[in-house]
C-alpha cells in the first residue's frame, strides 16, 4: 500500500478545515471503500481496452490504446 500521509491528499480541498490526523483517517476509510469496488485492469488481458493507469499518485503513467485528441489530455 502507498503512503496515505502524503501532503497531496491531506491538503486537498476536501480536508481544508480538517486536522491532518482526521484527514488521514478519512482518506484511509475512502480507500477501503474504493478497494471493495475496484477491479484492476490487467495490462495483457485488457490490452484491447483504452485506459490510463496512474502509479504512485502520478509517478508513472501507462497509456494504453489511446490515440489522437484524447492522448493530448493525458500529457
Amino acid at each position: 500500500m502507498y503512503l496515505v500521509e502524503q501532503e497531496v491528499k491531506v491538503s486537498s480541498p476536501d480536508y481544508k478545515t480538517t486536522n491532518k490526523d482526521d484527514a488521514i483517517e478519512d482518506f484511509k476509510r475512502r480507500i477501503a471503500v474504493y478497494e471493495q469496488q475496484y477491479n484492476p485492469l490487467d495490462e495483457e488481458l485488457d490490452k484491447n481496452l483504452s485506459f490510463i493507469k496512474i502509479y504512485n499518485q502520478g509517478e508513472r503513467y501507462l497509456i494504453n490504446n489511446i490515440h489522437g485528441m484524447k492522448l493530448s489530455f493525458a500529457n
